[in-house]
């Protein structure tokens, strides 16, 4: 990366293509990967390293020791994993969005999500989420669940570099999604998976009164940003 810095002259993203191997893609594949996110703040045993083999050693250990894990910090018999920069944070997204989600203009999409918000056009970062799910082939909604489709949701919004807090917590709850945008706005985001079309309405619902109800709005008037409040559904 810092010989391609010096080389363009500019800053970037040169970790993707320069140390994102295919074997690592396959590798993944192959294994029960979670979903970036889960490796941040990552706690594992001292000895997670200990298997010498490639194909039974765990997720973790063979991303720390390939270098896109690092330790952050020890405590007692515990040790917390989590990626090294921002670049390789960024790069394991992409690889998990091209591989697992088969969406291969991550970058696009993340720049249309930041122009929508730019402009406060909220029903057009719902049509681009949409839009983003076209290319996931249709076996793979097989088995999904709320959680996978805000997980593709969150690493759209990472790709974009846009601040956002998962399942935060307040005294009446946990939002799924809290986007803050600048010093303009605030989105408030609940998912509710329907499993068929004819769930859609009823679940679209159940996340907007749970919103209403729970007032996740309230802890953000201090801000003095336009708020949203808004409801996402998978089926």
């Amino acid at each position: 990366s810092v010989l391609n810095f010096l080389k363009q002259g500019y800053f970037g993203n040169y970790w993707y293509n320069s140390a994102m191997p295919s074997f690592l893609a396959k590798y993944l594949k192959s294994h029960k990967i979670k979903a970036p996110k889960e490796y941040i703040q990552k706690k594992v045993y001292s000895g997670f390293t200990n298997s010498h083999e490639i194909e039974s050693t765990s997720v973790e250990s063979f991303l720390y020791q390939a270098g896109y894990l690092t330790i952050k910090e020890r405590k007692g018999n515990v040790l917390v994993l989590d990626y090294p920069n921002e670049e390789v944070r960024s790069s394991m997204d992409r690889l998990f969005l091209e591989n697992f989600y088969n969406v291969k203009d991550d970058a696009e999409f993340s720049n249309d999500i930041w122009e929508s918000l730019e402009s406060e056009d909220i029903s057009q970062v719902v049509s681009i989420f949409n839009e983003a799910l076209k290319g996931v082939p249709y076996e793979d909604y097989k088995d999904r669940d709320e959680s996978w489709y805000r997980s593709l949701f969150l690493m759209l919004l990472s790709g974009a570099k846009i601040t956002y807090f998962s399942e935060v917590h307040t005294f009446r709850g946990r939002p799924d999604v809290v986007i803050s945008f600048r010093d303009k706005l605030v989105i408030v985001i609940e998912f509710k998976f329907a499993p068929t079309s004819k769930d859609v309405d009823k679940k679209r619902k159940e996340g907007e009164e749970q919103i209403k109800s729970r007032d996740y709005a309230s802890a953000y008037k201090a801000t003095k940003k336009i708020i949203y409040s808004d409801n996402e559904q998978g089926d």
